[in-house]
């Protein structure tokens, strides 16, 4: 299972010009993450036809870089994880139940930890304002703009995890909600730039509380 790694232009209307290419080839994003630097960006994402998602990018005038998932792949070569950590993954929640759940389950990965944002912090989130117009999460925008008009559970967001996923009641399953004593992050892009947060999945690996 590959995902697509596509350079973009920091303006308005960049991020929906390169969906919309995929969208009209009547192919679904399963996954999508991105970030702004600059006059520049770039977007990862993940769908469910590659050869058809790599074509209409590159009809699009992108050059996309095809990647492998590293769990995906690995797991098929029989490894063992100790851990999987996740900030905020814009993956459908149909996609985890069908790659990394049963690995969950018969303790491949024999850890799984997600931090994400409560719902609050979601619907405030501004990162979008600037270059979208659009007055929430990043998330919020992928599940409720990028599916056709269909409104689609992700696994980083609060409102779903909870439904879907927590319900299970998996040992090996544990979240951590931001911001809270794990995690100061108050927008879908801060994990990574997040003090707290980095000493948290630090101290997991190490076996440590977070």
């Amino acid at each position: 299972m590959n995902a697509f790694i596509v350079e973009l232009k920091n303006k308005p209307g960049e991020l929906a010009r390169a969906t919309e290419a995929i969208a009209q080839k009547g192919i679904n994003i399963l996954g999508f993450t991105g970030a702004t630097c600059g006059d520049s960006g770039t977007i990862v994402l993940l769908t469910n036809d590659e050869s058809g998602t790599k074509r209409a990018l590159g009809d699009a005038g992108y050059r996309p870089r095809e990647v492998e998932l590293v769990v995906a792949r690995l797991a098929e070569l029989n490894w063992k994880f100790e851990s999987v950590n996740f900030m905020a993954p814009a993956a459908t929640v149909d996609l985890f139940k069908e790659t990394l759940l049963p690995r969950i389950k018969d303790k491949t990965v024999k850890q799984f930890r997600s931090f994400h944002l409560n719902d609050a912090a979601e619907q405030q989130d501004p990162t979008c304002k600037p270059v979208l117009g659009y007055g929430r999460s990043l998330l919020y925008l992928v599940s409720e703009s990028f599916e056709g008009g269909v409104r689609t559970p992700l696994l980083g967001m609060e409102k779903y995890f909870d439904v879907e996923v927590a319900p299970l009641k998996l040992p090996n399953v544990k979240t951590w909600v931001a911001p809270g004593p794990a995690t100061a992050s108050t927008t879908h892009g801060g994990f990574d730039d997040d003090k707290r947060t980095m000493e948290s999945i630090i101290n997991l690996i190490k076996g440590r509380k977070p």
